[in-house]
């Protein structure tokens, strides 16, 4: 019966006018609330892709600058590089037309410089294999017979060398026997042959 007498309570405080308005006047409330949030949650989303936009134009714009910045700095070094290689097909021009090994590529303050410095190392070796070659074929072209090239070489220039002394030395051997073959003509001695 308590029960009973509760929902019977309940049911009239329900239904009463006062009730009514009140709940009413509470769905409104409610359903305010409600819009509220929809129009607030509709403003935020909006606000939403405007800055998603707005960062979007952003980090364009710094790709666009960082491109452009790479872009001119690998013009520069193509440039740089490039340049340096023009100098140095430019200075072997100069060293194949003229063929003085006296010639040195100038040193140079980029990652090139190392090509410079081999060409200028392998240009003194054939200038000095190139001296020593005429200073002995001078000397055969007067007479003299005794000049050896006497430098240390490699590869080539080191055959060039043998093969140069071997042949002033085989000269001189045959001029050494005709001479003797002379004098003992000079002599009378008609007997003797040269070895």
């Amino acid at each position: 019966m308590i029960k009973e007498e509760k929902e019977e309570e309940a049911t009239a405080l329900l239904t009463n006018a006062d009730s009514r308005g009140k709940f009413s006047a509470f769905r409104k409330v409610l359903q305010d609330l409600i819009d509220f949030q929809k129009n607030n949650a509709s403003g935020l989303a909006e606000q939403g892709k405007s800055d998603s936009k707005t960062d979007n134009f952003i980090m364009l714009a710094f790709f666009a600058v960082s491109s452009g910045i790479l872009a001119l700095i690998a013009m520069m070094v193509i440039n740089a590089v490039g340049g340096a290689i023009k100098d140095i097909v430019g200075n072997v021009n100069i060293l194949v037309s003229s063929m003085r090994f006296s010639t040195r590529f100038p040193e140079r303050s980029d990652e090139l410089n190392d090509i410079g410095v081999a060409l200028n190392s392998m240009l003194q070796t054939m200038g000095q294999g190139m001296a020593d070659v005429s200073m002995v074929t001078n000397s055969l072209a007067v007479g003299d017979f005794s000049r050896r090239i006497n430098h240390q070489y490699v590869g080539d220039l080191e055959d060039l060398k043998q093969a140069i002394n071997n042949s002033v030395s085989n000269i001189d051997g045959v001029m050494s026997s005709l001479s003797n073959v002379m004098k003992n003509l000079e002599a009378g001695v008609f007997d003797r042959k040269i070895n």
